[in-house]
């Protein structure tokens, strides 16, 4: 299982994997009308600019899934007979016993690119693979290396376990065949859910499961920290990790539960913080890429301005950017200016303008009320003109 996958290479290299670029042609782009620039800049969507984290996050999420294919060997006949008692073992152990291979924490502002972080750094890995030989040896077996599911909002426990099918069906290419696992026990109760996907998620060899945004199961801190429980029976019986990513509501969710904590700590935390640092480098990366006709080179006083409208929240940036360069396209204007951007603040961005109010005023809780904050209840005040 570990031989399928690529070397480990070091931080460095995950990050420039991770970079994403559009392709991008100005000289091209110059002769083409405006409707065909606009349809063209959908390509900016691919730009990625990887955070500071983003190497060590990698490293970490290389080191947890090989270390839990170690453990597993498929060509040893205890990890094979092991194979057929996930549902008792499921059913005999508690939420306490050990998780062999381990959980990482995620935790970011809404906006900050935990998710697509998440996605990418799995993403170098192939999902499925198909295994039909070993040294000479017949071995069928069909490899999920990852999964990645969003918890539903407000959802329940059985609505995340059939995500969690559905995605392995996908994953193994079993959607929309007899064996897919969704469609046959759509109707099963939620412990026959687990024992399924758990047998499932053994069979197919899982190396690494990532579950997004745990907090938004139910508005119940029970029901939360049950659907925890149950994701945690899981890992320790297929024995692979888990990615778990989260709004500092994750934190306060399972925080006073510090059993839980640890354990959903305990292959490693990370946190995305705002920064002007990487504020500035991802504007000044977006602005190499332009559909106007005369290109244009920030000053610093310009991406200070522009990074005052943003607060350095990743997808905001990244909209404002668009959006600027829709505007300029859309008026026929040559160049990009200062004007484009703060029209834009104050038409596309006006639902955000009590959120990013929020992180403009900052102090201690400038993060957790720019989560709770909703547009309807803004007042106008404090807006950079």
């Amino acid at each position: 299982m570990i031989e399928a996958l690529d070397p480990m290479g070091t931080p460095e290299d995950a990050v420039n994997d991770l970079m994403s670029r559009p392709d991008f042609d100005h000289e091209y782009i110059h002769h083409l009308p405006t409707s065909m620039r606009l349809l063209d800049m959908t390509a900016f969507d691919e730009l990625y600019y990887p955070p500071e984290i983003a190497g060590s996050f990698a490293e970490s999420v290389d080191m947890l899934i090989r270390a839990a294919y170690a453990r597993r060997n498929p060509l040893e006949p205890a990890v094979m007979a092991d194979l057929y008692n996930k549902r008792e073992l499921m059913k005999a152990q508690g939420v306490h016993g050990a998780t062999l291979a381990g959980m990482i924490l995620l935790v970011g502002n809404s906006g900050m690119g935990k998710t697509r972080l998440v996605r990418a750094v799995l993403g170098r890995m192939p999902q499925g693979i198909v295994h039909t030989k070993y040294a000479g040896t017949s071995f069928n077996a069909t490899q999920v290396t990852w999964l990645s599911v969003d918890a539903p909002i407000r959802g329940s426990q059985k609505g995340l376990m059939l995500r969690m099918l559905s995605a392995l069906d996908e994953a193994a290419g079993l959607s929309g065949t007899p064996a897919a696992y969704g469609p046959l026990h759509h109707k099963d109760s939620v412990d026959s859910l687990i024992g399924t996907f758990g047998t499932a998620a053994a069979n197919h060899h899982l190396g690494v499961l990532h579950v997004d945004d745990l907090q938004r199961i139910s508005s119940l801190r029970s029901e939360k920290y049950t659907a925890l429980q149950f994701i945690i029976q899981l890992a320790n019986a297929v024995k692979c990790p888990v990615i778990f990513s989260g709004t500092p509501d994750i934190e306060q969710d399972y925080a006073k539960e510090f059993e839980a904590i640890r354990r959903m700590c305990s292959g490693g935390y990370f946190q995305l913080k705002r920064s002007k640092e990487f504020g500035q480098r991802l504007l000044k990366a977006a602005f190499k890429f332009q559909w106007t006709n005369t290109p244009v080179q920030p000053t610093d006083e310009q991406i200070a301005r522009l990074r005052t409208y943003t607060q350095d929240i990743t997808s905001v940036t990244l909209l404002m950017y668009k959006e600027a360069q829709r505007l300029a396209l859309q008026n026929g204007d040559a160049q990009l200016s200062s004007e484009h951007f703060r029209r834009v603040y104050h038409t596309t961005l006006r639902p955000m303008h009590a959120a990013l109010r929020a992180l403009r005023r900052g102090g201690a809780e400038a993060e957790a009320s720019y989560e709770n904050l909703f547009p309807q209840n803004a007042s106008r005040s404090g807006d950079p003109t």
